[in-house]
């Protein structure tokens, strides 16, 4: 290096003058110590290296141990979630079992991926003929349509399916209808996949409504044309329920009556008999003591003001539970017997004011010979009262 020193400085002053050759031997020390600092720091970066990668090699041996001990933290947090995943499952699988309705998943174009056992209780198909039908495969060409459009149009906006009644077709051919709840299934980029959920069976419930209802319809068509008048009544004494036969009897419509209360509409006398039972029917109710049927005979105020005099049967109906539920009630009107009777009683008493005012003996028998009757004459000649000789025979 001197040497190479000692030949460029001859030549810098054979060519160049001292003051450039000072600037130029500058310039050359400044390229040499650069040299010599970039060699001190290549051979520095090469020993550091080493030394990390023994420090490295020494700190990965000392944390083995850590890790390993990591890992087998994390293999009991495994074990832990596996055993808590399959207790989960087996809950479910109980739950699966016990329940009633029918459990089953779908996948996005509707066709079962699984179904429990309980669908061949309520259709007769086997979980395993389930697999690969499809929801309209179940239902009659008339539903299949609106099946079709309200899955699709849930499932396009991944909606829940909410007691969506849909009738399917048993495997022997009846119809069975459920109420169908689901949710939808994403996957984890939230596309649909499918649906999961329960069938609850309707069949029974809906029947049962039926025949509800066709009964109701032969109530309603009987006493909308009665003669006599049907009514219903809470346990407040209000009315519920007023038959059309009500104009007739009374003058009133079914609705005016219904605003009417007892008081306006019974005579004085009848409205305190009536409240004294009612009260005592309440107090019974409110014991839990059972008020069998019966009949009572109550005046009545008509809407022009005339009165009648009507028989009331009386019939308290309760629940399954025991609980009263309210007071069906025929009023039939007795006007015309209660004239009759008021009629034969004044008779009666005409003729016994003649048998009595008459100066001869006079009695009556049956076919039988038992007595009838008498007057005061032959009671005093026999040496007997009246009611001792009436029912007997000489």
């Amino acid at each position: 290096m001197e040497a190479i020193q000692t030949t460029f400085m001859q030549q810098v002053d054979k060519r160049f003058g001292q003051t450039a050759a000072l600037e130029l031997v500058f310039f050359f020390l400044l390229f040499y110590f650069f040299v010599e600092i970039t060699v001190f720091m290549v051979k520095d970066a090469r020993m550091e290296n080493g030394n990390r990668l023994k420090h490295h090699s020494q700190s990965k041996a000392d944390h083995a141990p850590t890790q390993s001990a990591e890992q087998k933290l994390a293999k009991e947090r495994f074990l832990k979630r596996t055993k808590s995943v399959a207790k989960t499952n087996m809950v479910l699988q109980t739950i699966i079992d016990c329940t009633s309705d029918w459990v089953w998943e779908v996948d996005a174009e509707g066709r079962y991926t699984y179904c429990c056992p309980k669908v061949e209780k309520h259709l007769g198909y086997r979980p395993d003929e389930m697999i690969g039908k499809n929801f309209y495969d179940l239902v009659n060409d008339e539903e299949a349509q609106h099946t079709r459009i309200t899955f699709r149009e849930l499932a396009k906006q991944k909606l829940n399916i909410v007691n969506l009644e849909n009738g399917c077709i048993a495997k022997d051919g009846r119809k069975v209808l459920f109420s169908i709840t689901g949710v939808p299934i994403l996957n984890e980029a939230g596309d649909l996949i499918g649906y999961h959920g329960v069938g609850n069976d309707l069949t029974e419930h809906k029947q049962m409504e039926e025949k509800l209802r066709i009964s109701e319809e032969r109530y309603r068509l009987i006493a909308d044309n009665a003669g006599d008048i049907i009514w219903t009544m809470d346990i407040d004494g209000g009315f519920t329920y007023m038959s059309p036969s009500v104009t007739k009897m009374g003058g009133y419509t079914p609705e005016e009556a219904m605003q009417l209360s007892w008081e306006e509409i019974l005579s004085p006398d009848s409205f305190s008999q009536a409240l004294e039972t009612m009260v005592k029917n309440i107090d019974d109710i409110q014991a839990g003591l059972p008020v069998p049927p019966y009949h009572i005979e109550l005046e009545q105020r008509c809407k022009d003001g005339s009165m009648i005099w009507t028989d009331v049967n009386i019939t308290f109906v309760y629940g399954s539970n025991g609980d009263f539920q309210e007071i069906i009630a025929v009023t039939h009107d007795i006007s015309e017997q209660k004239q009759r009777e008021a009629e034969i009683k004044r008779q009666s008493g005409l003729i016994n004011a003649l048998l009595d005012s008459a100066p001869y003996i006079i009695f009556f028998k049956d076919i039988n010979g038992i007595y009838l009757g008498c007057n005061p004459l032959f009671a005093e000649f026999v040496g007997k009262s009246k009611d001792e000789i009436v029912g007997c025979t000489d």
